[in-house]
């Protein structure tokens, strides 16, 4: 059996070491193209770097609310490389009641939000009462209805981030107010820029996210 020493094998800064015929190590290159992943390339041939796989979702950022005034998204995971992404956020709560959770979108990765060209609308249904509610922004992507909450759980689809066409957004989520009282949010918008985004906050108007998780995830085209 050869022996893996400095004799028949040396590291390479930022290579591979995989397991090679007769007992010898391989050195795999690193791909040139950020962000692509080590696949196999089945029992006998060693395994290479290659971009995920159209359809694939891949998760860029997860942050942990923490008596947090706002969550933001930067040009580091707001990029060309998709045109979807996912907003997955989960156990969210609010510190204040009446407090409306917005979507604000900018195109200088936060140097300042855009305010005006929002078309957005929150419709919800109260599981204590009948009939269908809305409200509507012109100056935001409203997420919630204006409520306090202790158990809010959804998910946004953002389409045209990055792009030249009007950013697009939709999505549902369940606002528990308590025990006996739930809001089910169906959440709809654009924004008429047709600079491309690159950062997106969310916020709760006159609160703070005392928890929550809020993930980001990307679609491969």
């Amino acid at each position: 059996m050869v022996k893996n020493n400095s004799l028949n094998w040396q590291p390479v800064q930022y290579n591979i070491l995989c397991g090679a015929a007769n007992g010898g190590i391989s050195n795999i290159p690193p791909s040139s193209i950020s962000g692509e992943v080590l696949t196999s390339n089945g029992a006998s041939s060693n395994p290479s770097f290659k971009p995920f796989a159209s359809g694939s979702w891949v998760l860029l950022q997860t942050q942990n609310a923490s008596a947090s005034a706002n969550i933001t998204f930067t040009s580091t995971y707001i990029t060309s490389t998709y045109s979807t992404y996912v907003l997955l956020y989960t156990g969210v709560t609010t510190t204040h009641i009446l407090g409306q959770t917005t979507l604000i979108l900018s195109t200088n990765n936060g140097s300042s939000y855009l305010s005006t060209g929002y078309i957005s609308s929150c419709n919800y249904l109260i599981n204590t009462t009948a009939g269908l509610n809305n409200n509507n922004s012109t100056s935001s992507i409203l997420v919630s209805s204006s409520q306090l909450f202790t158990n809010h759980n959804g998910y946004i689809i953002m389409n045209n981030l990055n792009t030249t066409s009007n950013p697009q957004f939709n999505g549902e989520s369940i606002n528990q107010i308590n025990n006996a009282t739930q809001y089910f949010n169906i959440i709809s918008g654009c924004n008429t820029t047709t600079t491309p985004v690159n950062n997106i906050q969310i916020s709760n108007s006159g609160s703070v996210f005392a928890l929550g998780t809020f993930t980001l995830y990307g679609l491969v085209q």
